[in-house]
């Protein structure tokens, strides 16, 4: 984090901040084998879902992209949690796609 973002928030908000992107390092080792599976069969398929903590993830190349969606209700309705640019050469967007894997999977548990 820059020292303007640090110096804006609260030391509660901070240690938040800090947390989360500690959460998704932690999950980029830990899950780096899975997350290259999916990022595979996702570039494959073109579409992938998981379950974590009760809510479907569920993950759409789309416009040059992926589209990440959570739904809590099995399925029946999703809200948008982001998309992200994955560039053009595969290695970049099997990088990417792992990257996008472990924050969408943070901010599930975190209920961000």
């Amino acid at each position: 984090m820059n020292n303007e973002i640090e110096n804006s928030l609260t030391p509660e908000e901070l240690e938040e901040e800090r947390a989360y992107f500690q959460l998704i390092y932690d999950l980029e080792v830990k899950n780096h084998s899975r997350y290259e599976t999916q990022a595979e069969l996702l570039l494959k398929n073109g579409e992938i879902s998981i379950t974590i903590n009760n809510s479907l993830l569920l993950y759409t190349l789309e416009d040059g992209g992926c589209a990440f969606r959570v739904s809590t209700d099995g399925g029946f309705n999703y809200c948008k949690l982001g998309w992200s640019s994955l560039g053009r050469r595969k290695h970049e967007k099997l990088k990417r796609l792992m990257e996008e894997f472990a924050e969408s999977e943070a901010r599930t548990i975190l209920n961000r």
